[in-house]
């Protein structure tokens, strides 16, 4: 009986123990697929996509992350970029998806 006993107390043992390491994987995925991307990362990716070949001459992007009315991309970073284009200085601003850095907008302004 004393046998019997010890090997439900394993086998709960075991399925708790299993439980817990499964609910820690689930939820460390979790939390690495719903973190906000740093901005200054989502800044330089952006400077490497919209001007891999002109001069950049300066860049910025707001660390607060903005509310989205658009469910695709509920939270959003705002920004911009300065490039050099036939010698003058040209004024972009963007706005990314705050998880995946996506550009959603890009747009020259009137500065």
């Amino acid at each position: 009986m004393f046998h019997n006993d010890q090997k439900r107390n394993n086998l709960a043992s075991a399925l708790v123990l299993a439980t817990g390491v499964l609910a820690g994987a689930a939820l460390t995925y979790f939390v690495k697929e719903n973190r906000f991307m740093n901005p200054q990362k989502v800044l330089v990716n952006i400077q490497h996509s919209a001007s891999p070949h002109e001069e950049l001459s300066g860049g910025w992007i707001n660390h607060n992350v903005l509310d989205n009315a658009d469910d695709n991309h509920p939270f959003i970073y705002q920004g911009g970029i300065t490039r050099r284009e036939n010698h003058e200085d040209v004024h972009y601003v963007f706005l990314a998806d705050a998880y995946s850095g996506e550009i959603l907008d890009f747009s020259k302004t009137n500065k």
